[in-house]
């Protein structure tokens, strides 16, 4: 079976707005769905919708954080048009609960793996040796006082590129100020 990928956020829309006492674009609104409700659509809709692209939105809307959070047991499931048609069996709800944990101990795994990461500094590049340096063993000598360093010995930090100083206010006011009075110059001379 080929995987297709399947932008449900317009699907979601649709059953929104067809059924908006059940369905809600707005996550945090969203609440436990009747059983079934899968073959209530296909009924209601009546082809409006492909089976694949009406199923891959209810995965997507019934896999939500919020909506295993609000899948507790004894919560009311809502039917198409809002009303209440059974509840959360204590069975749903431990999946909704395990499904959540999982999704939590991955996302700490995730956090504590690039934590770890960006503990570990990386390794440093040596700059490059000109062959003419790197075949003698005679040591270099640098005048006193000089701030130079010898061609092909410069440390990774002095070879990487210097960002752009970050402007200010009060920067930003002079640079307007001088382009006013760039202006007023040319204005003058025509």
């Amino acid at each position: 079976m080929e995987d297709v990928s399947i932008d449900v956020r317009p699907i979601i829309a649709v059953l929104a707005e067809r059924f908006p006492a059940a369905f809600f674009v707005f996550e945090q609104r969203r609440r436990p769905l009747k059983l079934g409700i899968y073959d209530d659509l296909i009924e209601r809709l009546g082809g409006e919708l492909s089976d694949l692209d009406l199923s891959a939105a209810l995965r997507c809307y019934c896999g939500n954080s919020t909506y295993l959070n609000h899948c507790r047991e004894g919560v009311g499931r809502l039917d198409l048009d809002g009303n209440v048609c059974g509840t959360v069996s204590a069975e749903h709800a431990e999946n909704a609960r395990k499904r959540l944990e999982g999704r939590r101990a991955k996302r700490a795994a995730k956090a504590d793996h690039l934590g770890h990461m960006a503990k570990t500094p990386p390794a440093p590049i040596a700059a490059p040796i000109p062959p003419a340096i790197e075949a003698t063993d005679q040591e270099i000598q640098v005048p006193e006082g000089s701030d130079s360093t010898p061609i092909g010995l410069v440390s990774v930090e002095e070879s990487k590129p210097k960002p752009p100083k970050r402007l200010g206010l009060a920067d930003l006011r002079a640079a307007a100020l001088a382009r006013k009075e760039k202006e007023e110059v040319h204005e003058r001379r025509d």
